[in-house]
C-alpha cells in the first residue's frame, strides 16, 4: 500500500478491513508481526500486507481505517475534514503492470581487463508488460527456407499463445541442414492494428541440445513500413527468454502493429515454450508512455562512485564504469521513475578479482561450497563441506577406517579438500549437568580413530549451531560452557594420542552477538583454533554492507577484549531464494515468515557477501548450498540451492573483471 495523499494516515495492526465493492469486510493478517506497520503511513510512504492470499478480481478497492480505545472498541480514524480515514487500493492483473526490461552485456564478450581498465558495458532498457492481447491474434505462422530434419506441425504454432499442453513445446531439428538454412520463421498476424508494446519468446534448451544463438524482430505498421526492434535476451539455467519492445526512446510513443516477424537462429536445434504478446503498460487504466531510466556505480558498501546519468530506454547505451577500480565488487545501479508507481532499482554486480586461474587451477582456496560432491569450474571452490561422522559403530566403538579413507579421497580425486564434522552422540551432551568421564573417553577413542585414519585432515569442525538450543534455554543450561570446554579437550588429547596436527573449529549461527560474547568469555574459546560463523541474517537479509561490517567489528571486539582472538571463517552463509513472492513464504510449521530474496537479487548477494568478508578479514567462505533440499516453495528451507530443485541452474552473478 502507497499513501499517495497529504495527510499522514494513523495505522494499527488490528485495524485494517478491505471492503470489496458490495460493501462485505474481509478480515486481512499482516505478517510479520513486529512491527506490524509504520506507526503513521505518511504521504508517498509504503507497507505491505502479508498473507493475502485470495486473488482480489481487478477493481478499486477501499481500506478502512480505525484504531482501539481503552475499552478495546474500535472507532474510526477521523481526518481534518471529519471524514473517515480510509485507503482506495486499485488492483490490475500483473501483465497490465509496467516493468522495465534490461540487458546488461559485455559488448567484448570474455575480455580480460587490464589493471586500471574501465569496464565496458551495453546496457539496452525496454518498457514491457501489459495488457494480454493473444486474443487480437489471427494467425502464428512457422517456416524455415530449407526441409529440417524435424519440425513440429506449424499448424500448432498458434499453441504458444495458450498455457502449454504439451511441455515439449515447439521444437526444430537443423541436423544435416546447410548452415545458412538453419533459422525458423515466426509470423504472428492480428486481427485489427492493434497498439502492440513488446513480445516475449521463452524456451529451454533441451538436454544442453537446443541453442538459441540469435533472434531478430521486425514490426510491420499499417502503411507496410518495417520497424526493426530492440531485442533483449537473457538466460536462466537451461531456459532462456527474448523480448522485443515497439516504442523507443523515453517519450516514445506505441505504434499500431498488423503483424510481427520473428526470426531465430540456431546451429543445431530449437526449442520454444512460450510467446505472449503486450499491450501498451498502464497505471489505474491510463497508459504509461514515458519512463526515466538512470544509473549509477556504486561500492560494496552502497556509497555512490559517479553522478546518476540518464539512458534512453529502447536503444542500447554505452556505460563505462569509474576508472582504476580495486579489487573489491562494484555494482550498477539502474533506477526506473515511471509517473504512478514507486521506483524500480535493480543493482548489478560485478567483481574485481585476482587472476587466480594459472596460478591455482585447482580452485580458490578461500572459497567453500555446503554439501558439493564435485567442483564447479564457474564458481571456483577448493573446499566443501558435506561429511559428519556416520563412519563409526558406536555399540562396537570402531570406526570403518577403509569407508572413511575412500570418502576423503573421493574428494580429493576432484582436487577438493573436505572439512569434517563431529556432532555425533559421543559429542552431544545434557547441558543442565556435567559431562560424565565416561562420555569424554569414549569421545578421545573415536576420534582418535579419524584422526589416525586420515591424519593430514587438518580441519575439524565441532559440533553444529548449538548456540541457538543455547540462547533458548540459557537458565536451564548451566553445564553449556564448562561441557563444551571438558570435550574440546577430549578430542585435543585424541589428536595428540594419534600424533596429529588439528586445528579445532568452533561455530555461532545467526547474528547472535551475546553467544559470540559469553563464548570469548568462556574458557572453552581458549581450546580451539577457529572462530566460525554461520551469519544468516534472518529473516529480511538485507544487503550484506548493511550488517556484515557492524557484525565482523563486535565479533573481533568481543575476542580482543577476551584474550582470544582467532582466525575467523565463515563455514556456512546464504540466503534462501523466496519462490512464492506475494504469498506465505518462510517456515509453516512455525507461521514464522521470512522475506528471502527473490531470484535475480540472489547473484549480487553472494558476491557482496564473499568480496566484502575477504575484505573485512574473514579467511574462508562456505556457501551455503549447492543445490535446493526440497521442492516446497513456501518453505524457506528448501531453497536455497544455486540449483533448484528442478535441477535448474540459477544464474550466478557475472565475475567479468580480473586484474
Amino acid at each position: 500500500l502507497r499513501n499517495r495523499g497529504h495527510v499522514g494516515v494513523p495505522l494499527q495492526q488490528a485495524g485494517i478491513d478491505l471492503v470489496d465493492a458490495t460493501g462485505r469486510a474481509e478480515r486481512l493478517t499482516l505478517s510479520p508481526p513486529d512491527p506490524p506497520l509504520p506507526p503513521v503511513l505518511g504521504p508517498g510512504k509504503s507497507c505491505t500486507l502479508r498473507r493475502f492470499r485470495r486473488m482480489a478480481e481487478a477493481g478499486v478497492f477501499r481500506f478502512a481505517v480505525s484504531q482501539r480505545d481503552a475499552q478495546g472498541r474500535r472507532t474510526p480514524i477521523p481526518l481534518a475534514d471529519g471524514s473517515p480515514a480510509s485507503l482506495l487500493v486499485h488492483v490490475v492483473p500483473e501483465s497490465a503492470i509496467p516493468r522495465m526490461s534490461l540487458q546488461v552485456t559485455d559488448p567484448r564478450p570474455s575480455h580480460h581487463y587490464a589493471p586500471g581498465e574501465q569496464i565496458r558495458l551495453q546496457v539496452l532498457p525496454a518498457l514491457t508488460g501489459g495488457p494480454d492481447l493473444s486474443d487480437e491474434v489471427l494467425d502464428v505462422s512457422a517456416s524455415t527456407p530449407g526441409k529440417p530434419w524435424s519440425i513440429s506441425d506449424p499448424a500448432t504454432a498458434k499453441e504458444l499463445l495458450r498455457p502449454s499442453t504439451a511441455p515439449a513445446g515447439f521444437q526444430v531439428d537443423f541436423f544435416r541442414v546447410p548452415d545458412e538454412q538453419r533459422r525458423l520463421d515466426l509470423e504472428v498476424k492480428f486481427r485489427r492494428p492493434i497498439a502492440l508494446a513488446s513480445v516475449a519468446l521463452g524456451g529451454r534448451n533441451l538436454n544442453g541440445e537446443y541453442h538459441l544463438d540469435s533472434c531478430t524482430a521486425q514490426a510491420i505498421l499499417p502503411d507496410g513500413s518495417v520497424r526493426a526492434l530492440p531485442v533483449l535476451r537473457s538466460q536462466s539455467g537451461s531456459e532462456w527468454r527474448v523480448t522485443a519492445a515497439t516504442a523507443a526512446g523515453p517519450a516514445g510513443h506505441t505504434p499500431q502493429v498488423i503483424s510481427l516477424r520473428l526470426r531465430l537462429t540456431s546451429s543445431y536445434k530449437i526449442n520454444i515454450q512460450s510467446l505472449s504478446l503486450q499491450g501498451p503498460p498502464e497505471v489505474d487504466g491510463t497508459p504509461v508512455q514515458k519512463a526515466r531510466v538512470s544509473c549509477r556505480w556504486v561500492d560494496g558498501f552502497g556509497q555512490p562512485l559517479s553522478r546518476p546519468a540518464r539512458l534512453q530506454a529502447g536503444v542500447g547505451n554505452d556505460v563505462r564504469s569509474p576508472a582504476n577500480l580495486r579489487q573489491g565488487y562494484y555494482g550498477l545501479v539502474i533506477t526506473t521513475q515511471i509517473a504512478g508507481m514507486d521506483d524500480a532499482r535493480r543493482e548489478f554486480g560485478f567483481a574485481v578479482l585476482a587472476l587466480t586461474g594459472a596460478s591455482n587451477p585447482g580452485g580458490d582456496s578461500r572459497l567453500g561450497m555446503v554439501h558439493a560432491y564435485a567442483p564447479d569450474t564457474e564458481l571456483g571452490y577448493r573446499w566443501t563441506k558435506t561429511l559428519a561422522t556416520p563412519f563409526f559403530d558406536h555399540a562396537a566403538g570402531t570406526l570403518d577406517a577403509a569407508a572413511w579413507k575412500r570418502a576423503i579421497g573421493e574428494r580429493r580425486s576432484h582436487g577438493m579438500e573436505e572439512l569434517p564434522l563431529t556432532n555425533d552422540q559421543e559429542w552431544l551432551s545434557d547441558s543442565t549437568r556435567p559431562v560424565s568421564a565416561e562420555q569424554l573417553a569414549r569421545l578421545r577413542a573415536e576420534m582418535q580413530q579419524y584422526f589416525r585414519a586420515t591424519p593430514d585432515v587438518g580441519f575439524w569442525e565441532l559440533g553444529i549451531e548449538e548456540n541457538l538450543g543455547y540462547r533458548a534455554n540459557r537458565e536451564r543450561w548451566t553445564w553449556f560452557w564448562p561441557n563444551l570446554e571438558a570435550k574440546v579437550i577430549a578430542v585435543r588429547q585424541a589428536a595428540r594420542d594419534a600424533r596429529v596436527e588439528v586445528q579445532l573449529i568452533y561455530q555461532v549461527a545467526e547474528l547472535d552477538l551475546k553467544s559470540v560474547q559469553e563464548y570469548c568469555a568462556s574458557r572453552a574459546a581458549r581450546q580451539f583454533d577457529i572462530l566460525a560463523l554461520h551469519p544468516y541474517a534472518w529473516p529480511n537479509f538485507p544487503a550484506p554492507e548493511k550488517w556484515q561490517p557492524s557484525f565482523l567489528a563486535s565479533v573481533q571486539l568481543a575476542m580482543k577484549r577476551h584474550g582470544v582472538v582467532r582466525p575467523i571463517w565463515f563455514t556456512e552463509i546464504g540466503a534462501p531464494v523466496n519462490m512464492n513472492p506475494g504469498g506465505f513464504y518462510g517456515y509453516p510449521g512455525q507461521s514464522n515468515y521470512a522475506q528471502g530474496l527473490l531470484l535475480n537479487e540472489h547473484p549480487g548477494y553472494l558476491v557482496k557477501c564473499h568480496l566484502l568478508a575477504f575484505r573485512l578479514g574473514v579467511e574462508k567462505v562456505f556457501w551455503y548450498n549447492i543445490a535446493d533440499g526440497g521442492s516446497d516453495f513456501e518453505y524457506a528451507e528448501d531453497n536455497f540451492g544455486l540449483i533448484d530443485s528442478r535441477g535448474v541452474r540459477h544464474e550466478v552473478a557475472q565475475m567479468i573483471v580480473t586484474t
